[in-house]
């Protein structure tokens, strides 16, 4: 278990590295993030607009509902922004080795 000790502990090891190489070592770190993303993308307002005439309803709007539909998203970044985005296909199973 990680105690907040421990974190310090790496977090100044870290810093001692870096200092020894000029801000190369923070430069050279990628890290990596993933996020449910729902597969949903609306209407706007203005392309859904329609020229309709004077003494005509105006055309019926449905009610737009989140899709439940979830793709895994997963990011790459580093000292400069985004690197990477990648879309996880469906039914992927992703596992970390520890």
């Amino acid at each position: 278990m990680k105690t907040k000790a421990s974190c310090v502990a790496v977090c100044h090891a870290m810093l001692s590295h870096d200092k020894g190489m000029n801000s190369a070592f923070f430069l050279s770190i990628v890290t990596m993030d993933e996020i449910w993303m729902p597969m949903f993308n609306p209407e706007t307002k203005w392309k859904s607009a329609q020229w309709t005439h004077t003494d005509s309803l105006p055309p019926k709007k449905f009610r737009v509902t989140v899709s439940a539909e979830k793709m895994m998203v997963a990011m790459f970044w580093d000292s400069e922004g985004m690197i990477l985005t990648h879309c996880i296909p469906k039914s992927t199973t992703m596992m970390g080795e520890t």
